[in-house]
């Protein structure tokens, strides 16, 4: 797919040359992928995409904005997403 093309093969070449050249206990490095395939959210903003670049943006902010329910697993993943970016912002 042309997205892995343009962003995972980069993204794991640049980590692979940091790590070989930088102190990771002063300097640790952290990747995560969003892939949650929304059943909701998702399908109101793009008819040809599940997963696409940036979404998770959306699930920093209350789905309640977007018009969803709170009670949807988009609203589900939200509070997980916010949840785990707040405990990274405290322990790393």
């Amino acid at each position: 797919m042309i997205s892995d093309r343009l962003f995972y093969y980069p993204l794991y070449q640049s980590i692979e040359q940091y790590i070989q050249y930088a102190d990771l206990t002063k300097s640790p490095v952290y990747v995560y992928k969003f892939d949650f395939d929304s059943p909701v959210t998702i399908k109101m903003l793009s008819k040809e995409y599940s997963v696409f670049h940036a979404v998770d943006i959306l699930y920093l902010y209350s789905q309640e904005t977007l018009g969803i329910p709170l009670l949807t697993v988009d609203a589900q993943m939200s509070g997980y997403y916010v949840d785990a970016m707040a405990t990274f912002a405290q322990t790393g």
